[in-house]
């Protein structure tokens, strides 16, 4: 399991966001991401095919209780989360979004 870059960019500043205006559940979008984590690299065809991205292959995953979607990839053996978005963000992520898998990337 691998996030890029621009994952883990999203990823933290969403966690930070959610500490500082969530206070009833302040660990709940990490603690929701992390379970989704877990079952990707179970299951990393437990997502849905994203439709609405341009990358073919991208498959997504809601976070069902802080309405985030995970969008990622499986390349062979390795699942590679791209992009975390929030579902009422009006568009899903572009190429450039997702392609940045390509620049540096972090395990999880």
């Amino acid at each position: 399991m691998r996030f890029n870059q621009i994952a883990v960019s999203q990823a933290d500043e969403i966690e930070l966001w959610w500490r500082r205006n969530r206070r009833s559940a302040p660990s709940l979008f990490r603690e929701e991401l992390a379970a989704a984590v877990h079952l990707l690299s179970e299951r990393p065809e437990v997502g849905e095919l994203a439709e609405d991205v341009p990358v073919p292959g991208t498959r997504t995953i809601t976070l069902r209780r802080t309405n985030y979607v995970v969008y990622y990839r499986v390349l062979g053996e390795e699942v590679r989360i791209t992009s975390v978005w929030h579902g009422r963000r009006g568009r899903a992520p572009d190429e450039d979004d997702l392609a940045r898998d390509r620049e540096a990337v972090y395990g999880a």
